[in-house]
């Protein structure tokens, strides 16, 4: 089953927003933090840099809504990374 057939826009967008607490359009490290948080996971610094270090695409320390949806299209092609996204997608 291709999951991504499943994401459409408007779920892309509501997932983001699930993250972009504060509504800047952008989700930074701390928001990471307490979206892990909500769901009783903990996850590290380290975890944090690795998934900014890997979708945040400009380098600008945040990712913006199509990072994301790099992030969770390039999940779903790659079902052997194991980085912290990948188990954030998972809940």
């Amino acid at each position: 089953m291709d999951i991504r057939k499943y994401l459409t826009n408007e779920r892309v967008e509501a997932l983001f927003k699930s993250f972009d607490v504060d509504d800047n359009d952008l989700i930074e490290p701390a928001n990471i933090r307490d979206a892990f948080t909500k769901l009783g996971k903990d996850i590290t610094d380290g975890e944090i840099r690795t998934i900014m270090m890997t979708h945040d695409e400009n380098n600008d320390g945040k990712i913006s809504l199509e990072e994301f949806k790099n992030m969770l299209l390039g999940c779903h092609i790659s079902n052997d990374e194991k980085d912290a996204s990948i188990v954030l997608l998972k809940e």
